[in-house]
């Protein structure tokens, strides 16, 4: 079943319908008119942790279209047909899985996402867990859009290649939800692209008692699993940023100096 839903509200850090005002303003600078053309919108397979642990998720898929609106629509499948996307310029594509009877809303886990028309096949707009990231630093590059650095004039396709090429270092390599996008994007507004920002946010451990027994696994598709056992110690990576982890017992949530453990209800 697939539901078009009011994009008016904002939560989870979804993107909003200002976010969506600013992109269609900075297309209409440039253009007399936009186009749209009806595609498929196909999300990935999740991890196998998060199917094994948490089952199928709904999927709340979002694009723009060529008025600028955020269009989302719920999918209790993992593809969405008659998506209107935004045509005539680059533009991003978002998958959010949810598993709600676990407390899981859209916006917690990860976003799958494209960006058309590098991700189109025909009339089908594969999306991926890798390219969530590009989708999510759109927005992010459109909130600071001025008219030397645009969002659909970002080179994505040399972005991607530094991953394919292996030229991220550290950990940011194999998970590139460890960089504070918003910070990269805001460089790279104010002075330009440079792949030597793209490193892991800086963090601090957080020593805890582990409260259940795993396997444990977080918000990123790309964090490896945990076999963390009830009663020993470990040490978290930490920063300002909330970072959630889940188990088949609940959910533990840590921050800077501070974790809290929410059982399953």
């Amino acid at each position: 079943m697939n539901i078009i839903l009011n994009c008016s509200n904002v939560r989870n850090g979804i993107l909003s319908i200002s976010l969506a005002c600013v992109i269609f303003a900075v297309l209409c600078a440039c253009s007399e008119g936009l186009i749209t053309e009806s595609y498929r919108l196909e999300a990935p397979e999740i991890p196998e942790i998060w199917l094994s642990e948490l089952g199928r998720p709904l999927w709340l898929f979002e694009w723009i279209d060529a008025s600028g609106n955020i269009v989302r629509a719920e999918s209790g499948t993992s593809s969405y047909s008659g998506a209107q996307v935004l045509h005539q310029y680059p533009s991003p594509v978002l998958a959010y899985p949810s598993w709600p009877l676990r407390g899981i809303r859209a916006g917690v886990m990860k976003p799958a996402g494209a960006i058309f028309p590098y991700d189109a096949a025909g009339k089908t707009i594969v999306l991926s867990f890798a390219q969530g990231i590009d989708a999510v630093l759109y927005h992010e590059l459109a909130i600071l859009a001025n008219e030397k650095r645009l969002p659909y004039n970002f080179d994505w396709l040399r972005f991607r290649a530094l991953w394919a090429n292996g030229k991220i270092s550290g950990e940011a390599l194999h998970d590139p939800w460890l960089v504070d996008w918003r910070a990269f994007a805001e460089n790279t507004a104010a002075s330009g692209f440079n792949a030597r920002r793209i490193k892991a946010r800086e963090t601090e451990n957080l020593v805890i008692t582990v409260p259940a027994d795993g396997p444990w696994f977080g918000t990123s598709p790309f964090m490896a699993q945990a076999a963390w056992t009830a009663g020993t110690t470990v040490v978290l990576q930490v920063s300002e940023v909330v970072d959630s982890y889940f188990c088949s017992s609940g959910t533990l949530r840590a921050t800077r100096n501070v974790f809290t453990w929410l059982p399953s209800r």
